[in-house]
């Protein structure tokens, strides 16, 4: 594999498909394209609780050296040798993502400081003078403020729905009112699969977790009500807020 800097090098690399590879039961194979992601075994065997994480923690010793990149002549670039780890998962596309804040590779980019209030009787500067008021309230607290792994929600739900944050249906109701029918199918199939790989692989990080969860219900209850707009829109009649109540959200 190219190696795009030699900091935190990785020991192992996952080739992530939907089902098992069985080449030699089949006389002619499909053709599989998995994909690939670089790991830290060790640290994944840490991070996740599936089986698939705690044997690739038998791939390594401790103190064991790190893979050491090589300069490969006819790429002109150096490149690395990495021995691959089968991962049979329900939804590889967002799979590299849950390994990425699983992992907790995200907080390598934690977000500045904000900068201190100004003391009493200072001039504001110019970026804060005409600052919308925030609609949140100073003491939500969540898996969704105020932390880079909050930043994770925004691969899942557009922006405006994690600003109603944490009134649920209220996000829901604003998904449905946002995105068009295909829209919130593709967030419906995405985040549905995330799902599915968190209650695969386990992760072990739990604001990750919270935070899939809350994706996944809101995308849910969304995708029942512009169902039910839908179905009244197809009867000829303007739906009312009773008709439309919402069922109760579960995370399955």
């Amino acid at each position: 594999m190219p190696v795009l800097r030699d900091a935190h090098m990785p020991t192992h690399v996952l080739a992530i498909t939907d089902a098992p590879v069985l080449p030699r039961l089949q006389p002619n194979p499909v053709p599989m394209h998995p994909i690939l992601a670089p790991i830290n075994a060790e640290l994944f065997a840490t991070k996740f609780s599936n089986d698939v994480a705690q044997l690739s923690s038998l791939y390594t010793t401790p103190g064991s050296l790190m893979p050491v990149p090589f300069w490969n002549t006819k790429t002109r670039s150096q490149e690395v040798t990495l021995p691959v780890i089968p991962l049979v998962a329900p939804h590889p596309a967002s799979l590299p993502l849950l390994i990425f804040y699983g992992l907790g590779l995200h907080r390598n980019y934690e977000p500045l400081p904000l900068p201190l209030p100004p003391s009493p009787g200072s001039p504001l500067p110019d970026s804060t003078q005409f600052r919308p008021p925030s609609r949140r309230r100073s003491n939500d607290t969540g898996p969704l403020v105020g932390t880079s792994t909050g930043l994770l929600a925004t691969y899942l739900l557009p922006i405006p729905v994690i600003e109603e944050y944490p009134a649920a249906d209220v996000m829901a109701t604003k998904m449905c009112e946002l995105c068009s029918y295909a829209e919130l199918e593709a967030y419906s199939e995405y985040n549905r699969g995330l799902w599915q790989n968190i209650l695969s692989l386990a992760p072990t990080d739990t604001d990750v977790i919270d935070i899939a969860r809350i994706a996944w219900n809101v995308t849910k209850e969304a995708r029942w009500l512009q169902s039910r707009y839908r179905e009244f829109e197809t009867r000829g009649r303007r739906p009312s807020i009773v008709s439309v109540a919402s069922p109760p959200l579960s995370p399955r």
